[in-house]
C-alpha cells in the first residue's frame, strides 16, 4: 500500500493552498479596514502675530473667534494648549469655560473638556493667556504657542488657533 496516494497528495495541496488563501485573505482584510479613509475635514487652523511682549508687562491676552457655520449644534470635547506657559478658556455667550492647559499637567492645570455646545451660527471666542515670565527671567526670543479645540462635528472637528511674537525683557 502506497502511503502517499495521489488522493492524499491532492487533497494535502487543497488544503495547504487554502489555508494561504485564508491566511493573506485575512491579512489583506485587516490592512484595508485599518486604513479607512477620513470623513472629517482638515484641521482649521489660524494664526495671530502678536509682535513684542515685554516680560515686565506680565500675562498677555490673546483673543481668537470662531463661529459654528454649519447647521447642526457642536459640542466641544476639548480645550487644550500646547505649552505650560499659556492657558486658555472658551467664552460663548458670556458663559466661560474653566482654564485649560497643556496636556500633562506641567502648571497644575491639563486639558479639560468644557461640555459647552455652539448652535449654528453661533460665534465663541478663544481667550488664550501667555505667561511670558513662565520659562524663568532669561527665557526670551521668539515664542509660537498653540491652543487646541476639538469638537464633535465632523465638519469642524479641531480648530487650532495659534499666536507668535518675541519674548523682550
Amino acid at each position: 500500500m502506497n502511503l502517499f496516494s495521489s488522493k492524499t497528495v491532492v487533497i494535502s495541496v487543497i488544503t495547504g493552498v487554502s489555508v494561504l488563501f485564508l491566511f493573506f485573505g485575512i491579512f489583506f482584510l485587516t490592512k484595508v479596514s485599518s486604513a479607512s479613509p477620513s470623513t472629517a475635514e482638515p484641521t482649521i487652523k489660524e494664526s495671530l502675530s502678536i509682535g513684542d511682549i515685554p516680560m515686565k508687562n506680565g500675562i498677555r491676552e490673546i483673543s481668537f473667534r470662531f463661529s459654528n457655520t454649519t447647521e447642526v449644534p457642536i459640542r466641544i470635547t476639548s480645550l487644550s494648549t500646547t505649552c505650560m506657559c499659556t492657558k486658555a478658556k472658551l467664552v460663548i455667550d458670556g458663559k466661560e469655560s474653566f482654564l485649560a492647559g497643556m496636556p500633562g499637567g506641567h502648571g497644575g492645570i491639563g486639558p479639560i473638556n468644557p461640555r459647552m455646545v455652539l448652535q449654528p451660527g453661533q460665534t465663541a471666542n478663544v481667550l488664550a493667556l501667555y505667561d511670558p515670565n513662565a520659562h524663568g527671567p532669561n527665557a526670551t526670543g521668539p515664542i509660537t504657542r498653540s491652543v487646541i479645540v476639538e469638537t464633535d462635528s465632523l465638519k469642524i472637528p479641531k480648530l487650532e488657533f495659534t499666536f507668535s511674537g518675541v519674548v523682550v525683557k
